[in-house]
């Protein structure tokens, strides 16, 4: 597929708009360079690259490292012996949901919806108040769920909470079938398969609904406003694809 410069041009060496990689890896890193790209539409569709993109990409990796070195003692590897106190239960389940989410899109080529889930996974923790085992379990996941996408983050946050090797070949982490629903779902809004935000309804919520609420959705009216919707595909309790 092409990749598309934000000015609508393809981007190609013979036009001279392309991005030079050993320049942007020295400024960036490979692990930018890749979210950016994941990030930005499924791999089966051409991507638009652009200096936002970048900025995004480069703001989830800081967040991350910064929390994760902040609190570096903390992590922990399993909590699934231990009890889930009411104010642990939604953060609990909100990690759950997303090794689901994660490992069935890596399964489906789906990398700009699972970087999505890891995105809501890390607002989470820096929302959440205590930093108990729950909280530790969260970065332990988030290390292990970052590592397809940017494999050297997550070695070094692996190695700097007290790890060794690579991730690389640690077993792929699982999650509890306990805790994987609650009332609510986050539905990922997409625009020509693109990544636009997110919204959170009651799990009963039906599809006409849940049409409308994106529709209305600012993030969504920026891109859709003025132009023809062709489609809009909704997978169950999964996310929203307006195509224009």
């Amino acid at each position: 597929e092409m990749c598309i410069r934000d000015s609508g041009e393809v981007m190609s060496k013979s036009k001279g708009n392309a991005v030079p990689v050993g320049p942007f890896v020295e400024k960036y890193g490979a692990d930018v360079a890749r979210l950016t790209i994941l990030f930005a539409a499924p791999p089966e569709r051409d991507m638009e690259w652009s200096d936002e993109g970048v900025t995004g990409a480069q703001r989830f990796i800081d967040r991350l490292y910064r929390l994760v070195l902040e609190n570096r003692n903390s992590t922990v590897k399993q909590v699934s012996t231990l009890p889930v106190h009411e104010h642990q239960k939604k953060l609990y389940i909100k990690i759950n949901q997303t090794i689901m989410r994660v490992t069935e899109d890596l399964e489906n080529f789906k990398f700009n919806t699972a970087i999505a889930s890891l995105w809501e996974l890390l607002n989470e923790l820096y929302q959440y108040q205590k930093r108990d085992e729950y909280f530790g379990y969260g970065l332990y996941a988030m290390i292990n769920l970052i590592s397809p996408f940017a494999p050297h983050l997550a070695d070094e946050l692996w190695a700097e909470t007290g790890n060794q090797g690579s991730l690389m070949t640690e077993k792929w982490i699982e999650y509890d079938s306990n805790y994987i629903s609650e009332d609510e779902m986050t539905i990922v809004l997409q625009v020509n398969g693109k990544v636009r935000g997110h919204i959170v309804v009651p799990v009963n919520t039906d599809e006409e609904k849940i049409k409308s609420l994106a529709l209305a959705d600012e993030r969504i009216r920026r891109h859709t406003d003025d132009k023809q919707i062709k489609k809009i595909i909704y997978v169950p309790g999964r996310l929203i694809n307006i195509v224009i």
